[in-house]
């Protein structure tokens, strides 16, 4: 069947589609579906340095990079859920993880991989940070949010390559929560 119009099951999963040209099932220039294709995860994000090296993250740590040809899935050793990526360049990746540590899906873990080209590590985080958005505009200028533990405003911090540094100051408080991040 040709999908024409694809709409997520809720508003946290993306469900990868492509376009192909004349194919079996496919008419040409159709979207058509591919789920679960290629890895069987749900994907959160994506994020394109260019039009040969774009990542995509998703649940129980899935990492794929493209290539301009083909997506490839790189190992992080998590089986937490990546839900941003960001990068600098391509041997700097940024990824935060969210994963629940109780059956009843109350209490989460929040944390930040980096790719440095080889491998996926965790990057040592301020006490108290839960990152859930993370941008930036190079290796030395990256941004996370971090999620409020409860209720209350959310922290902004900033990395300039050796350390992290809060940036809060002048965010709304009383439970405002910041959704997005997008760093010049």
């Amino acid at each position: 069947d040709v999908v024409t119009d694809v709409a997520p099951p809720d508003t946290d999963e993306v469900w990868p589609a492509r376009v192909l040209n004349g194919t079996v099932g496919c008419s040409g220039g159709q979207w058509c579906w591919e789920h679960p294709v290629p890895h069987g995860e749900s994907v959160f994000d994506a994020f394109a340095l260019s039009a040969t090296d774009v990542w995509a993250v998703g649940g129980h740590g899935l990492a794929m990079r493209w290539n301009g040809t083909a997506w490839t899935r790189v190992e992080t050793g998590s089986t937490a859920d990546l839900r941003r990526v960001w990068a600098s360049g391509p041997n700097d990746v940024w990824a935060t993880t969210f994963q629940y540590t109780d059956a009843a899906r109350t209490l989460v873990t929040y944390g930040l991989l980096r790719w440095d080209g080889t491998r996926w590590s965790a990057p040592t985080l301020p006490a108290g940070a839960r990152p859930n958005i993370v941008h930036g505009s190079s290796a030395r200028d990256v941004w996370i949010v971090s999620q409020p533990e409860r209720s209350g405003p959310s922290t902004v911090w900033r990395y300039d390559g050796a350390r992290w540094t809060s940036v809060s100051d002048g965010l709304p408080t009383g439970g405002v929560a910041v959704r997005d991040l997008w760093v010049e």
